[in-house]
């Protein structure tokens, strides 16, 4: 009976480990494409104080030589786009931190006295990585 506890328990840590690592990775691509781009580093998308769509339409701009009509029409289509963007990202974040929270409570529960205070580091400094990303990309 016991080792279906245990297995359980390593069950629910792998996959916040999993969940982790993908939020990792997820960071991680985003520096690979600013460097594979050429996007200084630390400045997704407010390149020249301007917004991402920005950034885009400039390399485009210079890449595809586009007409004016063109650049005004990509820039449309951009803002709209980062403005979907925005939109998923505003109805998804509340329900990742619901589940998250979720996550940790059932994980503390799992946990002595003497690994709790130990834990609480390795979520504040969970928490303070997702902050830095958030102010790193924008969001």
């Amino acid at each position: 009976m016991e080792s279906k506890g245990i297995n359980k328990t390593k069950a629910r840590l792998i996959v916040l480990v999993i969940f982790l690592i993908g939020f990792l990775a997820g960071g991680f691509s985003m520096s690979l494409y600013r460097t594979v781009t050429g996007s200084p580093e630390g400045e997704r998308g407010k390149m020249r104080g301007g917004p991402p769509q920005a950034h885009i339409l400039d390399k485009m701009e210079k890449k595809l030589s586009l007409t004016s009509d063109q650049r005004d029409k990509v820039r449309a289509i951009l803002d709209e786009t980062f403005a979907q963007y925005d939109q998923v990202r505003r109805d998804v974040d509340p329900r990742i931190h619901v589940i998250r929270q979720q996550s940790r409570e059932r994980i503390r529960a799992l946990l002595t006295d003497d690994q709790k205070p130990k834990f609480e580091e390795l979520v504040a400094e969970s928490d303070a990585r997702r902050e830095k990303m958030k102010e790193h990309f924008g969001k």
